[in-house]
């Protein structure tokens, strides 16, 4: 009797059914679960640029303006509209300002008359003049607070769309330094562009129509600033102008001097506190890993590192800010007395009453703090306190 093959090969036994015990229910048969082969991905090449433009960029207003240019979002249109609405407010401001200058003189010419009928007229000329210009504050102030967050809500818009591009938030881990915290930087850069950027906009438009303005009036009033020597009337065509535009041009570049090291001491200090909340943030989410392995000492020293790096900036950033305080406070006390000592002497000659003196006194003060508002909205942008333009 021939014997097949195939019958040499026992088939494998199959395992009996497992007789569970009644009424007690069995478990059933583990399913290992399918854990799909993720290819290793290699570094984008993206990375290798980026990590090498990390350092920090120093300040250019043209390659901003241009960034701000490349914003793709809604609501640009309206960031247009407000901003020239609050142009054409400042506008109006700003003959407001120069009747209020023409007031001042007028007053106190019959303050020196002793003139009680004309004293009492000027009080009530002055009430209308400063309801018209509280009001058009009013509306300025309005207008710049609603350009601050409609401006951070463009850019916002324009920054989610760009992050959240196919890959963009994986390239951005191997993006160095440009990639720390993107989550925490769109929330609280954007914040600060906007706030700066409304600020420093408006801290511009404004001071450039008061000096246009405020220029001509000066010098006009220049004229009645005559110098005797040798018996002679000299006067210097817009005297008053040169020596508000010195001024002006002497506290601005002390201030510019002192001050430009706080540009990159703000950057690294927001830089810090994106660092020290984010490793807030992250043991707080690990707690139970941190119980778990006993790591409250590790956690507590990185802590420790990342607040001691905060501080350190901060401390430095105290200090820039004292020097600075030495020039800015002391362009603005004594600009209250420059503009008097500069046309005294024609006060004093005869030349120039005591309105015309009060008139050339305002229009000095108008056009040196005009131009030297710079110094306020730079120290403002600077140490994150808002400052008034008006």
């Amino acid at each position: 009797m021939k014997t097949d093959v195939a019958s040499t090969f026992t088939p494998p036994a199959e395992h009996p059914p497992v007789k569970g015990t009644p009424g007690i229910p069995q478990a059933a048969q583990p399913v290992l679960p399918i854990i799909p082969i993720i290819p290793i991905v290699a570094r984008p090449a993206l990375a290798d640029d980026l990590i090498k433009a990390a350092p920090t960029q120093d300040f250019n207003l043209a390659r901003d303006l241009k960034l701000f240019a490349r914003v793709r979002a809604e609501g640009g249109r309206r960031v247009v509209a407000i901003f020239v609405a609050s142009t054409a407010v400042t506008i109006a401001n700003m003959f407001g300002q120069v009747r209020l200058n023409e007031w001042n003189g007028q007053f106190f010419d019959a303050v020196g008359r002793k003139d009680l009928s004309g004293f009492v007229h000027d009080l009530w000329t002055f009430l209308v003049i400063i309801a018209v210009l509280l009001a058009l504050t009013v509306a300025n102030t309005f207008l710049q607070e609603r350009l601050k967050f409609r401006l951070r809500e463009w850019i916002t818009r324009h920054l989610l769309v760009e992050w959240l591009k196919p890959l963009r938030v994986y390239q951005l881990s191997f993006a160095g330094e440009y990639g720390h915290n993107p989550d925490q930087r769109i929330q609280e850069n954007t914040r600060l562009l906007g706030d700066y950027s409304a600020d420093l906009g408006c801290g511009i438009v404004y001071p450039l129509l008061q000096i246009v303005a405020f220029v001509g009036v000066l010098w006009v009033l220049s004229a009645q600033v005559t110098f005797q020597v040798a018996g002679y009337d000299i006067a210097i065509p817009g005297y008053m102008v040169w020596c508000a535009l010195a001024y002006a041009l002497i506290g601005s570049g002390l201030t510019w001097l002192v001050g430009r090291p706080l540009i990159a001491l703000n950057g690294e200090r927001y830089a810090r506190e994106a660092e020290f909340r984010f490793a807030l943030v992250r043991v707080n989410e690990s707690g139970e890993s941190i119980a778990l392995h006993g790591g409250e000492k590790d956690e507590q020293r990185h802590l420790e590192a990342a607040l001691a790096a905060v501080v350190d900036t901060m401390r430095r950033i105290s200090s820039s800010l004292a020097h600075l305080t030495w020039i800015t406070s002391g362009t603005g006390w004594l600009s209250l007395v420059v503009p008097i000592l500069v046309a005294a002497p024609a006060y004093f000659g005869g030349s120039l009453t005591l309105g015309g003196l009060i008139m050339v006194a305002g229009a000095f003060t108008q056009v040196q703090g005009r131009c030297d508002g710079s110094s306020t909205t730079f120290r403002g942008s600077l140490t994150g306190v808002p400052q008034s333009t008006g």
